[in-house]
């Protein structure tokens, strides 16, 4: 999901995240993250033009903004986790919710497979013909950069921040937002842990398939 984000009451900009636009890559905190936005004093809106509704690339949301009366924001927020937690989310979300994920078919085959099973699928490429998350045009994340380094498509005037939702929120908001959270949000698991075990050479194989290229245009924010 997409949103025009702004802080209120601000009668001039002071803080690069004062107007942005943030793109709420699934499985990695957005809700929440939408949350402590709005309990921050930050208005979080989707106007009828552009239409952000719906998991959007970085490319289709930077076209719609393009088009709009919104195009002098030139600050984009992609939240992010690194890439063990994010598959494992995925696969537990999808294993346990069929309904919900609207995967029915996948969460049959998640509940046959092993998680470790399931990372060597999708980094073999035989994962292709199912109709997930992983084939989505903005994942895994190196797509959301190569849209901005294809060779015919030069984006000069935004800046993008990714952040690691791994970091949890305290850091975020107190680094970036100049808002105090009391305690970062930490999501315990009773599930067997043995599940979502994988040797160190395919996580390392995990981490090169999820790899973030860089750009003049792309900052990692801590």
């Amino acid at each position: 999901m997409s949103w025009i984000v702004k802080k209120k009451n601000v009668f001039f900009k002071k803080n690069k995240f004062d107007e942005f636009i943030l793109i709420s890559t699934p499985k990695c905190g957005g809700m929440s993250l939408e949350k402590y936005l709005s309990n921050s004093g930050y208005s979080l809106s989707r106007p009828q033009k552009p239409n952000l509704t719906g998991h959007f690339t970085f490319l289709d949301t930077y076209s719609k903004i393009e088009n709009s009366k919104y195009k002098y924001i030139t600050k984009y927020l992609i939240p992010y986790r690194d890439s063990y937690e994010w598959r494992k989310s995925f696969y537990k979300y999808v294993k346990s919710k069929p309904n919900e994920s609207g995967m029915t078919t996948i969460s049959y085959l998640f509940n046959q497979i092993t998680f470790s099973q399931y990372v060597e699928l999708l980094i073999s490429g035989k994962y292709n013909n199912f109709g997930t998350i992983e084939n989505l045009a903005f994942i895994p994340r190196n797509n959301y950069i190569s849209n901005v380094l294809n060779e015919n498509l030069k984006i000069d005037d935004v800046e993008i921040y990714l952040y690691n939702m791994s970091n949890g929120f305290k850091n975020l908001f107190t680094n970036h937002f100049e808002c105090n959270l009391d305690e970062t949000e930490i999501v315990n698991s009773t599930e067997d842990i043995e599940t979502y075990l994988i040797s160190d050479e395919l996580l390392s194989k995990l981490n090169k398939f999820d790899e973030i290229k860089s750009s003049k245009n792309i900052f990692e924010i801590f």
